[in-house]
């Protein structure tokens, strides 16, 4: 019993680490980039540091801002807080591994195309 409430605890504690407002900070690939595709790779993590954020509320919603376009969905915890469990408006669920939580830091890993990509995140100002 006393693992359980631990366990459920830590999931609490990191609810309250993500209810904020994030914004990515950079985008790292699993497999090398050809450098072909380099410029066109951090022009668009450029585009994104510039204009995307996401904020975690404590009612677990959502709302994901890009370049001025919102969408909002719901988000939970696994019951250890390693995974971000997301329903879009679309009703899809995606489940993404988290690999650092922290007030300061937020990453998580998705496979995008084939390839896994992590998402580096820190608070936004």
């Amino acid at each position: 019993m006393i693992v359980l409430v631990a366990l459920v605890s830590c999931g609490n504690n990191k609810a309250r680490l993500l209810t904020r407002t994030w914004k990515i900070n950079d985008l790292k690939y699993s497999q090398e980039i050809p450098e072909s595709m380099k410029p066109t790779i951090q022009a668009e993590i450029d585009r994104l540091r510039a204009g995307y954020s996401i904020t975690y509320f404590a009612d677990n919603t959502y709302k994901a801002v890009n370049e001025g376009a919102s969408t909002t969905g719901k988000w939970q915890l696994n019951y250890n807080g390693t995974k971000i469990i997301t329903t879009g408006p679309d009703g899809n669920t995606v489940e993404y591994q988290i690999l650092e939580l922290t007030d300061k830091r937020f990453s998580f890993s998705a496979v995008i195309g084939g390839q896994k990509v992590i998402f580096e995140f820190v608070p936004s100002p």
